[in-house]
């Protein structure tokens, strides 16, 4: 399948007027030219500048790619081994040897994926007819086993039939008409902060700039202790690229405790704004649309989340705002070129706009 690594329900409100599925795209380093109008949704190829929100089976589940996912999968591992007539074999050269010269093991269950995997292409793998089975047909077989339990879940349970149409009503609640210093009260406030829960911790920055350094203090605490060697990779256990889609996992499987917590802390650490942009520009946005603004110490003090051009949600840490609740903001031409270069600023590499020129909204 063709995924967005931003839903494209999102990017929609950025749709080039006159067209179904196309907004303009700007390389950072070319801001003050012409944009570049590209489909955001089902685009016949697959340009460079697709790359950065769009990527073909962004959501499969690749054992071999993200192995820190394995550690999730107990249940799935288990029901694969149950549903197919596998006769594998293995030999442990750590086990205390007997009167055998070696010790034949049978790989049936997790466990025992778990605790020999390591040494899988060294597996005697037959079918059920005792033919024998090459270690790469065995792990594409597990591949699309799992995929077919929990992927499907995701992608079409989840994402294309809860959480994606639910997007559209969240935008037209922000776009409610109110005045200027209005108390801010979203119903739909939950489902809100579901959404940019997921987007933030999708986003590479965040997996570049608040995981992997993480992620390579412990590396290497347990590499000084002997935990494992220092070419080790971990097997997957210190696997930051996982960290999104064990998330996703959670969820798919109806544990959602994880994904409660980050918005509780959200709902407990900050207020949010509503930001309305006056007719004669709007905001831009980007392949990172959870856009950090000011940092004080290790907290996000301030973080923007343009809703559309028109529309854009600040969260604002309660420290800075002496009490008060969120509240709605009719901003100026020059708030909004505030918004629109920290975006600009925070992107990786490309903005995105309704607008074939944003010179003046910069």
């Amino acid at each position: 399948m063709m995924a967005h690594k931003v839903p494209a329900t999102y990017f929609s409100a950025w749709r080039i007027p006159e067209t179904k599925r196309s907004f303009f795209v700007f390389y950072k380093d070319e801001i003050q030219g012409r944009g570049k109008s590209k489909k955001y949704k089902n685009p016949n190829s697959i340009t460079a500048e697709h790359l950065f929100f769009m990527e073909e089976n962004f959501y499969y589940l690749d054992l071999e790619k993200l192995p820190g996912l394995i550690y999730k999968l107990e249940e799935e591992i288990n029901c694969f081994f149950d549903s197919k007539n596998y006769n594998i074999k293995c030999v442990d050269d750590s086990c205390e040897k007997c009167e055998q010269d070696e010790c034949i093991v049978d790989i049936v269950d997790y466990d025992k994926y778990m605790k020999y995997r390591t040494i899988i292409d060294t597996w005697d793998i037959r079918n059920e007819s005792g033919v024998a089975i090459s270690t790469e047909v065995f792990k594409q077989e597990l591949a699309a086993f799992v995929f077919q339990k929990v992927g499907t879940i995701i992608e079409e349970e989840y994402f294309a039939k809860k959480l994606e149409p639910k997007w559209v009503e969240i935008r037209e609640e922000i776009a409610l008409k109110r005045n200027a210093g209005d108390n801010v009260v979203l119903s739909c406030l939950d489902d809100f902060l579901e959404f940019f829960v997921l987007q933030y911790i999708r986003v590479d920055d965040i997996i570049i700039d608040d995981i992997e350094p993480v992620v390579h203090y412990f590396s290497e605490m347990f590499k000084s202790i002997g935990f494992m060697g220092k070419d080790e990779d971990s097997t997957g256990l210190l696997d930051p690229d996982s960290y999104f889609y064990t998330a996703l996992l959670d969820i798919a499987k109806g544990n959602i405790q994880r994904l409660n917590n980050k918005i509780q802390i959200i709902k407990t650490s900050y207020i949010i704004d509503i930001l309305h942009s006056p007719p004669e520009v709007g905001y831009i946005t980007s392949t990172s649309p959870c856009v950090v603004a000011e940092k004080k110490g290790n907290f996000k003090s301030v973080m923007v989340f343009p809703i559309s051009p028109d529309y854009c949600i600040r969260f604002l840490g309660k420290s800075n705002c002496n009490g008060r609740n969120g509240q709605f903001f009719e901003q100026t031409i020059d708030e909004v070129k505030d918004v629109n270069q920290c975006v600009i600023r925070m992107s990786r590499n490309i903005v995105i706009s309704e607008s074939e020129y944003i010179a003046d909204r910069i």
